[in-house]
């Protein structure tokens, strides 16, 4: 199952959602640490020299927000989101962007952002290789011991800028 609910359940049981759980992290600290874990997933995507590489950090980018997106409420499924074609693959950099100055503004981001950001990616890939590379890396992920062995360099990061204020 690709939803959102289904890839926040498995980074909650892979314990990424623990320190938010107990307290230890707001909400709003959450949504910066993982909107930030998209940007370094992004910057990962764009480096990868490549096409198979390129997809399976484009998942990663996918999993990324639709856990948040799971952990928001939101009901999105990537089946039910509509193919679309891009004349210019800079549109997802320029969707991404927004999401995050909407995040940085509001403190929050919409629904809708995220399935832009994923109407992005079925343009660049197609919406089954899309579909197919994020259901393989959940696959994977479900499978990896708690937060995959050790603390992700992402996740250790973004946990550094946010409590001290230095995101934005």
């Amino acid at each position: 199952m690709t939803t959102a609910k289904a890839m926040h359940d498995i980074a909650v049981q892979k314990g990424f959602w623990d320190e938010y759980i107990d307290g230890a992290v707001t909400g709003t600290q959450k949504i910066l640490e993982q909107l930030l874990h998209v940007s370094i997933e992004l910057m990962e995507m764009a480096s990868s020299e490549n096409d198979d590489a390129r997809l399976e950090e484009s998942a990663d980018v996918i999993i990324v927000l639709l856990d948040l997106a799971g952990a928001m409420g939101w009901q999105i499924d990537l089946d039910e989101i509509p193919p679309v074609s891009m004349e210019n693959p800079v549109d997802l950099f320029k969707s991404v962007a927004a999401l995050l100055q909407r995040a940085r503004k509001q403190g929050t981001f919409e629904a809708s952002d995220v399935i832009t950001i994923i109407e992005d990616f079925y343009a660049m890939y197609g919406k089954v290789q899309i579909i197919m590379a994020v259901q393989a890396k959940a696959e994977t992920n479900k499978n990896r011991p708690i937060k995959y062995g050790k603390q992700p360099f992402a996740m250790h990061i973004t946990s550094k800028v946010v409590k001290q204020g230095a995101l934005w």
